[in-house]
């Protein structure tokens, strides 16, 4: 029962415990990834990313809050639209994934090539942070997109990790990972970050504090709760552990995942984003791919 909105809320309470220091609090999430650094070497047991309970930085202040608010507002259809028109072919992968599928950073790192029906038009893909199962359906551009990006876009895996996954960097690795070292240290890397930067930047829009790729997400949530009737649909299309008492026995979170992706398809249709995919898949080869 362990996740990662357990431990998020465990440093979150050490953040707000005005009767110890930041030395201590470390000493506590010390003790807490050492325990799952433990659980999983000598016994098997998967733990949760343990980004959610990483260290407080040494300096003033860090311990009363997070510091500048970070800003959650959600982009527009016309700044998707820039964002789009500006995207080389991994980028448009990435960012139709986003829009179709609420997929984040870590989404994008562990999307396995076998969870992907490109055929049948389906994602099957648990949510790493809470490993609750997700199916989503596909949009014709979505499935054209991941067609083009296997085709011209996919770089050449290096291992055996990397080649069941369904993004590969130019140099072989996947695009976000990260990684629970011997000492306890978290080593983590994400491309699709620094992608989503140089893409804002070409775009020419003007990102605030906070807003990284995983702003997709929020605008993916966002758009399907505006119009809905029912908010377990966005629970559902996110893989969020939330109403658990429900889903015991709720069993409609398919049907509500497809409602949501149906009628965010709808209001898809009614801008320019289908006409800029079409021009960009006239020509695949005209993409032109930014190093990962």
């Amino acid at each position: 029962d362990l996740t990662s909105a357990l431990l998020a809320g465990y440093r979150q309470s050490l953040a707000d415990d005005t009767s110890i220091g930041i030395k201590t609090a470390n000493h506590y999430i010390d003790h807490a990834r050492m325990l799952l650094l433990w659980g999983s070497r000598m016994h098997g047991i998967r733990h949760p990313p343990v980004g959610s309970i990483r260290q407080f930085p040494a300096r003033r202040n860090t311990k009363s809050g997070h510091g500048r608010k970070h800003d959650r507002t959600p982009f527009s259809w016309d700044e998707i639209e820039r964002l789009l028109s500006a995207a080389d072919l991994t980028d448009t992968t990435i960012l139709m994934l986003g829009l179709n599928c609420g997929f984040g950073n870590s989404d994008i790192g562990t999307l396995r090539i076998c969870d992907v029906d490109l055929e049948g038009g389906t994602v099957s893909h648990p949510r790493p942070k809470t490993g609750v199962a997700r199916d989503f359906i596909l949009w014709p551009e979505t499935i054209e997109i991941l067609k083009a990006y296997l085709l011209r876009g996919r770089g050449r895996p290096r291992d055996e990790h990397a080649a069941g996954l369904f993004f590969v960097g130019r140099k072989g690795n996947p695009l976000c990972w990260q990684e629970l070292k011997d000492d306890g240290k978290l080593k983590r890397s994400d491309a699709v970050k620094c992608r989503f930067d140089r893409l804002c930047k070409r775009a020419g829009i003007q990102r605030k504090y906070g807003v990284g790729f995983y702003i997709i997400r929020h605008t993916y949530a966002t758009l399907i709760g505006a119009r809905s009737k029912d908010f377990r649909e966005v629970q559902a299309a996110l893989g969020q552990l939330t109403l658990k008492q429900q889903e015991i026995y709720r069993h409609d979170r398919m049907i509500k995942a497809k409602s949501a992706h149906k009628r965010l398809r709808e209001e898809l249709c009614m801008t320019g984003v289908p006409k800029i995919l079409h021009d960009k898949l006239s020509d695949v080869s005209g993409f032109g791919e930014s190093s990962s």
